[in-house]
């Protein structure tokens, strides 16, 4: 996995240091990284495109603050993680208005920033979907698994079932769920693989996820729990 960060800083000084600490920081993680730097808000949001994976953001800056250059990117890229790196932890927790994942206060620690990075990269997984490639009336038809809610077999084909379509290819349910785990999706029977970003509710022995409700086997109630669980406390 590749994780792509912006920093927005205009303090030149704290700008390096979060440069030399996510050095620290992937130099004992088994991930690849970039990371690029900029002074201002407005040097980020100028033509601004969607690829970042994180983007540390310092609220207080001379031409546009962090708070308003996240409300612009916001509106062109809404799965982007954003930090707010700032000295100013009263008005942190306005970020959260613009779906800010979490804030870093001045001056910076390491211990603090390597705990909250995991959280980070948890999140970052989730948001790298994942590419899906079926074999499909005689070609290949691409998905993303960020977009199916569940998967269903039934005999010798499987029901891709999607946001808006469902899609039949011939398959086994076991050649497929290795995949998908590594996306955080859960068995919940033998039938059913299910992604538990739709997923509404939880009921005795039985799960509502894409508007459809699936059966939960009794053997595996505790475990689809622990997972969905597992799922809601890394902020997914």
């Amino acid at each position: 996995m590749k994780i792509r960060i912006a920093i927005v800083e205009d303090s030149k000084e704290y700008r390096n240091q979060l440069f030399q600490i996510i050095k620290r920081y992937f130099e004992e993680k088994p991930y690849e990284y970039e990371v690029e730097g900029f002074c201002d808000g407005l040097d980020i949001i100028d033509e601004y495109k969607a690829g970042y994976d994180l983007i540390f953001m310092d609220i207080d800056m001379r031409h546009l603050d962090g708070m308003s250059a996240a409300k612009s990117i916001r509106k062109k890229d809404s799965e982007v993680v954003i930090v707010f790196v700032t000295n100013l932890a009263q008005y942190a927790v306005k970020g959260y208005e613009v779906g800010a994942f979490d804030f870093i206060v001045k001056p910076l620690s390491y211990p603090d920033f390597s705990f909250k990075m995991d959280k980070v990269i948890n999140r970052i997984a989730t948001n790298q979907k994942r590419d899906i490639f079926l074999k499909f009336g005689g070609g290949m038809y691409h998905i993303s698994s960020d977009r199916l809610c569940y998967v269903e077999v039934q005999g010798h084909n499987l029901f891709y079932h999607l946001v808006d379509e469902t899609l039949e290819v011939r398959g086994r349910l076991a050649d497929v769920e290795t995949d998908l785990k590594k996306s955080c999706f859960i068995r919940c029977n033998n039938c059913y693989l299910v992604n538990p970003k739709y997923v509404e509710w939880v009921k005795d022995y039985e799960l509502k996820v894409g508007g459809d409700t699936l059966k939960i086997s009794r053997s595996r109630k505790k475990q689809v729990l622990e997972e969905l669980s597992e799922y809601i406390s890394r902020g997914m």
